[in-house]
């Protein structure tokens, strides 16, 4: 199944993900594919045996960002392909799940899980043997539920105990920066236009609210949280910064 297109900014080309499932192990693997869209054929984007998703265009429509599990990290990291050659950005011990690009092209803002033990290590890889033994670690953890939260499908209605934060990548230094560490999670971050904030979905609600998100913006400049909504009942999609005004889609 087809899934996250994204068109370049002179409208000519458009990526998406091939999601193609494996009889031999049971599980979907995503490829990145490129297609003209004056009805040209489709191509893979990349070659290789390894997971390509979520693909992004810079705003000059030069280099194609996107997430990879490629190399031995054992994680999706974010990589850019420019004039056919790609590099990986990030390093980040867990990975990354999701991630925008800035109006000017010169920032990354993604969200990447994080477990309690990672607090002082977020940005340090995990060698295989060491990631081998946390995956094995926890498999065997107990799993103590302090409350049952409604509908909470996307965890099959038990959390695994990560929490999603806020990172910055700045592109022209490469400098990978953690933004939070906070006890809620931090979903699906994207830039105000002058690049200054970064608007995100927050979760601070228990009980039957737990899947509510708030909207809630992050200031670059002194690190400071304002929560825009109360209640707003909103659908976790990425929201549009358009000129003071963000538009994101929900229901009364």
């Amino acid at each position: 199944y087809l899934s996250a297109p994204a068109l370049s900014p002179d409208g000519r080309t458009a990526l998406y993900v091939v999601n193609v499932g494996s009889r031999d192990t049971g599980k979907f693997s995503p490829r990145v594919w490129t297609v003209p869209t004056d009805g040209g054929e489709p191509a893979p984007l990349i070659g290789g045996n390894f997971s390509q998703k979520l693909p992004r265009f810079s705003p000059d429509g030069g280099t194609v960002f996107f997430l990879s599990d490629e190399g031995d990290t054992g994680v999706f990291q974010i990589w850019q392909l420019r004039e056919g050659r790609r590099k990986r950005l990030t390093s980040l011990r867990r990975g990354v799940e999701w991630f925008s690009v800035s109006d000017d092209g010169k920032g990354l803002a993604f969200e990447a899980p994080l477990w309690p033990e990672d607090r002082e290590n977020a940005l340090t890889l995990l060698s295989p043997a060491d990631r081998a033994a946390w995956r094995e670690a926890q498999a065997r953890r107990p799993i103590v539920i302090e409350e049952l939260a409604y509908k909470f499908d996307e965890t099959f209605g038990i959390p695994d105990g990560s929490i999603s934060q806020l990172g910055n990548l700045e592109l022209e230094t490469e400098r990978t920066a953690q933004l939070t560490w906070e006890p809620d999670q931090r979903r699906r971050p994207v830039f105000s236009p002058d690049g200054a904030r970064i608007a995100c979905w927050r979760f601070p609600h228990s009980g039957w609210k737990k899947t509510r998100g708030e909207l809630t913006v992050y200031d670059l400049a002194d690190g400071s949280f304002l929560q825009w909504t109360d209640g707003a009942a909103a659908l976790e999609d990425p929201t549009v910064w358009q000129g003071s005004a963000l538009l994101y889609s929900g229901y009364d």
